[in-house]
């Protein structure tokens, strides 16, 4: 049995979330071109990806949290975000997942106003 010793293991798991970001990244840009001349998005990404990682959002859940750094920058930081994500009684990916459908809503209730 191949075995890895702990650089090893790590180095492969930084090409396992670089990987993931960039298959994230040239999905994005194949429907929102635009974001191609943000210079630093796979670099957010990439700390999103992290980031949720550490908080303990499931794997299923990865690419609509790295996507959303994506289309609000910084959106993790905000206080208010992270304490409600990593708040104990519920896991973080179900209060992610929480949080992701109150984005959608009001993204769609923003576009109803417009019209």
């Amino acid at each position: 049995m191949l075995e890895f010793d702990a650089g090893q293991r790590q180095a492969l798991q930084a090409l396992n979330e670089t990987s993931f970001v960039e298959r994230v990244r040239l999905e994005l840009l194949r429907d929102q071109p635009e974001l191609g001349a943000e210079p630093d998005l796979a670099q957010r990404m990439l700390r999103a990806l992290r980031v949720a990682q550490q908080w303990g959002v499931d794997d299923t859940l990865m690419g609509e949290f790295v996507r959303l750094e994506a289309a609000a920058p910084g959106f993790h930081e905000q206080p208010a975000v992270k304490a409600w994500i990593t708040r104990a009684g519920r896991s973080a990916s179900q209060r992610f997942a929480d949080y992701l459908c109150l984005v959608r809503w009001r993204g769609r209730a923003q576009g109803a106003n417009k019209e």
